[in-house]
This record gives structure tokens, sequence and C-alpha cells, in this order.
């Protein structure tokens, strides 16, 4: 069985962490202490975090960005939220990255008209 020291030589560090998401890592540490991200592992300078940290991340990011959800809306919503719904959070995140800027302005914009129904 991995102990939290196996885990962490292969998890993001706080640099990873940011230069993936674009989130300065400041802002990172703030959510960690708000609980929207788990905290590293291991602490110190070499910290690395759960490998569960990064689509964590790029989901909140999303979830900002591209649907306008308030963090405390977002903490609600992972609370409740499977590793699947996360990780489509934080697929979105990576297509917005290669879509073209005035694309994402459409996107989001389409997003905010459209009504969501259950299946």
């Amino acid at each position: 069985m991995k102990t939290d020291e196996d885990r962490a030589e292969d998890g993001p560090t706080l640099s990873d962490l940011a230069a993936a998401s674009g989130v300065e890592p400041r802002t990172i540490r703030s959510w960690v202490a708000q609980g929207l991200l788990p905290p590293p592992l291991v602490l110190g300078p070499g910290a690395r975090y759960p490998m569960e940290a990064m689509q964590r991340l790029l989901a909140i990011v999303a979830m900002r960005e591209d649907l306008g959800r308030s963090l405390s809306d977002i903490r609600r919503d992972l609370l409740v939220a499977d590793a699947t719904e996360i990780a489509a959070h934080a697929a979105r995140f990576a297509r917005r990255r290669t879509m073209p800027q005035p694309a994402r302005a459409r996107g989001a914009e389409i997003y905010e008209h459209t009504e969501v129904t259950a299946v």
C-alpha cells in the first residue's frame, strides 16, 4: 500500500498546477485553504499535491470562467460531484484552451442561453 509520501512523488507541484491552469500560486493556496482543492500530501518546498488536484483545479477554472459560477456555488457543486462530473468540467477547460478567443466568448454566451433539461 502506498503512503502519502509515495503518492506525493507522482503528484503535481504548485508550479505544475499554476502552469497548467493559468492560475496564480497564491490563488491555488487560497482555494486549498477554502476547501476547494485538496492540500498537498507532504508539506515543504517540494510539496506535491494529490493527482486529482490537477483535474479538480481545471474543473474549478472552467466552472468560473465558462459558466460564470461563484466559488461558493463551485464548492457546493464539488461536494456532490463524482469523478466523472469533475472530469467533464476539466475537459471543458482543455477544449477552451484549444479554441480561438472569439469562439470562447460565443460558447459562453450560447451556454448561458441554453436551457438544460433532464433526460
